[in-house]
């Protein structure tokens, strides 16, 4: 769960590690579907299904917020 507001609608990557995993990896990240809002709106992501997570022991993650090319925009996180 996410709470954020952002001022570009969008797909945001989330990507995760996991234990013996050298590197983020396309192979294991979902995208976290944004709608740009100058309100807080809280984001769900239901991995339930995904094998590259369920199970796994997850150590690092990262939140890719800004598409590669787009031009800027201000976001803010209120938590996680």
């Amino acid at each position: 769960m996410i709470r954020l507001k952002t001022g570009r609608s969008g797909n945001w990557e989330l990507f995760w590690k996991r234990a013996g995993d050298g590197a983020f990896s396309g192979a294991r990240k979902a995208a976290i579907p944004v709608t740009a809002s100058d309100e807080f709106q809280i984001y769900q992501l239901d991995l339930s299904a995904n094998t590259e997570w369920v199970g796994k022991n997850i150590v690092a993650w990262r939140l890719d917020p800004v598409p590669v090319g787009s031009a800027d925009y201000d976001f803010e996180i209120d938590y996680m």
